[in-house]
């Protein structure tokens, strides 16, 4: 009478959508083409699409085929950003996002430690009232810039300076209050004097003991430069290091090894320049299998 574990056995509905390829679209009002997959498809199928603001339309498909299901989406039902729900006769739906599109971000480029920067994007469709500009430093935390104006293809903003104080490549897109997202992101690169090229190792397990760490410079490193250390949860510890032409040398203590994550390595010289940061990966200690 001893029971093992159950496992699980779904029986699903005909027709039923587990995936949409593409997964979203960009509303410039031009055709697209779906891909519906599904475990199996049956009879003669129509696909309902029904538009963010509501309407319902019914599609005749392309193509079907007993796993796969190809639709054309006419370019009229993909003028307005915002939710759309894709299902088939007698399926689920699954949620198709239209987009926003950016085209352009003006200035792309500004040195390091700049001032407060205005910026203009440039994009392909309308952006709705009450858009906001979502910034993505190149440390990848998100903020949020309000507009000083918005019109139906055009942003203006001010980039604070807050934001320009790390070298490296920000991504800058459009969100509107629904939560919409412009597509694909822009990016907006904040130069530095002082680069690095490269770093040795780029990979560690966590939980090892102390780590030599060497940075290689994009020319001859000055007096003062030492090797800084960003862990993932944005703590900034500073290594030190020995200088040798366009190489310096540290060591990364246990301590900074102890978790997985993605710590930043960077660079600083003796008047706070910062270079760009490039990623070490301290991964888990794991093991594969145990047996029996």
């Amino acid at each position: 009478g001893v029971q093992s574990n159950a496992a699980a056995f779904t029986i699903t509905a005909p027709n039923w959508i587990t995936s949409i390829s593409p997964s979203s679209t960009i509303a410039i009002g031009a055709d697209d083409q779906l891909t519906l997959r599904g475990p199996y498809f049956s009879g003669t199928p129509t696909v309902t699409w029904i538009s963010p603001g509501g309407q319902t339309t019914v599609l005749t498909p392309l193509q079907v085929q007993s796993q796969q299901i190809t639709v054309r989406i006419p370019g009229s039902l993909l003028q307005i950003p915002g939710y759309a729900h894709v299902g088939v006769t007698g399926s689920n739906q699954l949620t198709f996002p239209i987009n926003t599109g950016t085209g352009s971000v003006n200035p792309s480029t500004v040195p390091y430690g700049s001032g407060a920067t205005p910026i203009t994007i440039i994009g392909t469709t309308l952006f709705g009232a009450g858009s906001v500009i979502q910034w993505t430093r190149p440390d990848g935390k998100v903020a949020t810039i309000s507009p000083s104006s918005v019109q139906a293809s055009q942003i203006t903003a001010t980039v604070p300076a807050a934001f320009l104080t790390t070298p490296g490549t920000a991504q800058i897109a459009v969100a509107d209050p629904s939560g919409i997202v412009s597509t694909p992101p822009l990016p907006f690169t904040i130069t530095s004097p002082l680069s690095i090229t490269s770093i040795t190792p780029t990979t560690q397990i966590a939980g090892s003991s102390a780590m030599p760490l060497t940075v290689t410079g994009g020319s001859s490193l000055s007096t003062g430069t030492t090797v800084t250390w960003t862990d993932h949860g944005g703590t900034v510890t500073n290594l030190g290091g020995l200088i040798n032409a366009a190489q310096i040398a540290a060591t990364a203590p246990a301590a900074l090894l102890s978790s997985a994550g993605t710590a930043l390595v960077g660079l600083v010289d003796g008047s706070g320049v910062l270079s760009n940061q490039l990623p070490l990966q301290i991964q888990p200690f794991n093991i594969s299998s145990v047996t029996p």
